[in-house]
C-alpha cells in the first residue's frame, strides 16, 4: 500500500502518479493532494494495480487518468477534475467506510 496524502505532484514532463505491476496487488491511495501540470495526472496499468483518489485535484494535466490491462482508478466522489486535456470522469464510485 502507498499513501500519497497532503502532497503536490507538479509539472513533471511525464506523469504524475504512475503505478504498475506484473500481476501483484499495487494499491495507491491519494488523500488532500494535488496533481497538476504534468504529461499526465494519474496512470495505472496491468491487472491488479488499483488507485483511489478522494479529496484531491486533479488539473491542467494531458489527460487526467490512464488505465490499461485491467488496472482501476476509483474515485471518492469528492475531487475537482477539472481543465485536463481530456478529463477522465466520471470515475467508478469507491466506497467510503
Amino acid at each position: 500500500m502507498i499513501i500519497v496524502t497532503n502532497s503536490s505532484i507538479t509539472g513533471s514532463a511525464d506523469n504524475g502518479i504512475t503505478g504498475s505491476t506484473n500481476a501483484n496487488g499495487l494499491n495507491i491511495m491519494i488523500e488532500g493532494s494535488t496533481i497538476a501540470g504534468n504529461l499526465r495526472g494519474i496512470v495505472m496499468n496491468r491487472a491488479g494495480a488499483r488507485a483511489r483518489i478522494g479529496r484531491s485535484v486533479v488539473s491542467d494535466n494531458g489527460p487526467a487518468f490512464a488505465v490499461s490491462g485491467g488496472a482501476t482508478i476509483l474515485s471518492f466522489r469528492n475531487n475537482q477534475i477539472e481543465l485536463n486535456g481530456n478529463n477522465g470522469t466520471p470515475l467508478p464510485a469507491a466506497t467510503l467506510q
